[in-house]
C-alpha cells in the first residue's frame, strides 16, 4: 500500500527509492527493485563481441541453464536497461560466484558500444532476477538437436555446460555464423572431445541445409532454436512439418509489421508534435528526434518505456492488437502509430 501511494503522489516507484542516495554511499549501484553486480571482468572477444564476468550480490536468485537476466547501466546520469542471455550455466556460479555475458557490440547503438567505457573491473552495475522459460527439459527424452545463429549460441552454452554430463542420448549442435564470428570455439570443440554423445558442426548461413538433413540420424528427437527471426521461422515451419517437439527463444522483437502500407502519423508530448510512421516503434523514432525517453530492453520485457498514452490508437508490433482510442498504458518499444496520438511521457 505505502509504494501504491508513493506511485499515486511521488516521484519514485517505491518508497525505498528516496533512500538510494545514502543507500549508495556505502553500497555502490545500490537501487531499489534491483540487484547490485560487480564487474570482475570485460574484454573485446572480437570486433563484433565482448565477454562480461559479473558477481551479482549473495542475495542474487540462482539461475537456471537457458535463462537471461536485463543488465542495467548508469550511462551520462541516464540508466540504460538491455537483456543478453547467460551464457555460464548454474554449476560454474556456484564454483566461481560469477555469471557469464557474452554480448553483441552495434557501432550506433546507445548501450553496447560505450559498455567498455562505463564498466572497468570492480565497478559495479545492477541485474534483474534470472527470467525466461527457455530451458533444458529435466525429464527423461531421446535426442536433441539444437540450432544456434550467431549471439544464439549463449543460451546453449549453458544448457550444455550443465546437462551434458547428465544426458546420454545424442546431442547435436548446429552453430550459423559468419566465417570468423563463431564464438566459444575452443569451449565447444572441448566439450565434442569430452562427450561422445555431443557433436558440433558450425556453418555458414548459405550451408544451412533443411532440418531433415540434420534429424535423420537422430531418435525421437527434440529440437530447440535460438537465433534471427529468419532462422527461427524456417525451424519451427520445417519442425511442425517433421512432426518433431519445438522449443525456441527469440532475441530480437518480433513485428507484425506491414511494410507496404506505409502511413504518417502525428504524436504529441506535452506541448511539441512529432511526425512517425507505422514502420518502426515510437521509441526508436521519437528517440531519433532527441525527445527525452526511457529505453530499457528494447523487447517489452523490462517495463522501462511504459508511459500513458492519453488518446490515439497504437498497434502492439508483437500481436498486431490494437488498442482502445482513450487512455491506457503502453510501452513504447513494442507500440506503433495507427492514427495521431497524445502521450504523457
Amino acid at each position: 500500500m505505502i509504494d501504491t501511494m508513493t506511485q499515486w503522489f511521488l516521484h519514485h516507484q517505491q518508497l525505498a527509492g528516496y533512500l538510494e542516495p545514502i543507500m549508495q554511499r556505502f553500497k555502490p549501484a545500490w537501487r531499489a527493485g534491483f540487484y547490485r553486480a560487480e564487474v570482475a571482468c570485460i574484454e573485446p572477444i572480437n570486433e563484433k563481441y565482448l565477454e562480461l564476468w559479473l558477481a551479482p550480490e549473495s542475495t542474487w536468485p540462482i539461475h537456471k541453464a537457458g535463462q537471461h537476466l536485463e543488465l542495467t547501466v548508469e550511462m551520462n546520469g541516464q540508466l540504460r536497461t538491455r537483456v543478453f542471455t547467460i551464457a555460464s550455466s548454474p554449476e560454474q556460479y556456484r564454483a566461481s560466484g560469477l555469471v557469464r555475458l557474452l554480448i553483441r557490440t552495434h557501432e550506433l547503438g546507445r548501450f553496447t558500444p560505450h559498455l567498455t567505457t562505463y564498466l572497468a573491473s570492480e565497478s559495479w552495475c545492477n541485474i534483474s532476477a534470472p527470467q525466461g522459460t527457455f530451458l533444458f527439459p529435466q525429464r527423461k527424452m531421446g535426442s536433441t538437436l539444437m540450432i544456434a545463429g550467431g549471439s544464439g549460441i549463449t543460451p546453449f552454452l549453458a544448457m550444455l555446460s550443465q546437462h551434458l554430463s547428465e544426458a546420454c542420448n545424442p546431442v547435436k549442435l548446429i552453430y550459423i555464423a559468419r566465417t570468423g564470428e563463431h564464438l566459444a570455439e575452443k569451449e565447444l570443440n572441448a566439450l565434442a572431445a569430452r562427450f561422445a554423445h555431443f557433436s558440433y558442426f558450425p556453418i555458414g548461413r548459405a550451408e544451412f541445409k533443411p532440418l531433415t538433413h540434420y534429424l535423420n540420424d537422430l531418435d525421437a528427437p527434440v529440437v530447440f532454436c535460438c537465433g534471427p527471426q529468419a532462422v527461427m521461422e524456417q525451424v519451427a515451419t520445417q519442425s511442425l512439418a517433421a512432426n518433431v517437439t519445438y522449443f525456441d527463444e527469440p532475441f530480437g522483437l518480433a513485428t507484425h509489421i506491414n511494410m507496404a502500407e506505409r502511413t504518417e502519423h502525428v504524436v504529441k508530448v506535452a506541448h511539441n508534435q512529432y511526425a512517425v510512421d507505422n514502420q518502426r516503434s515510437l521509441l526508436d523514432q521519437l528517440e531519433q528526434q532527441h525527445v527525452s525517453v526511457r529505453r530499457g530492453c528494447g523487447m517489452g520485457i523490462c517495463h522501462q518505456c511504459q508511459c500513458v498514452k492519453k488518446q490515439g490508437l497504437v498497434r502492439d508490433m508483437r500481436t498486431g492488437a490494437l488498442s482502445d482510442a482513450g487512455e491506457s498504458l503502453i510501452q513504447l518499444c513494442v507500440v506503433q502509430a495507427v492514427t495521431d496520438v497524445e502521450i504523457a511521457l
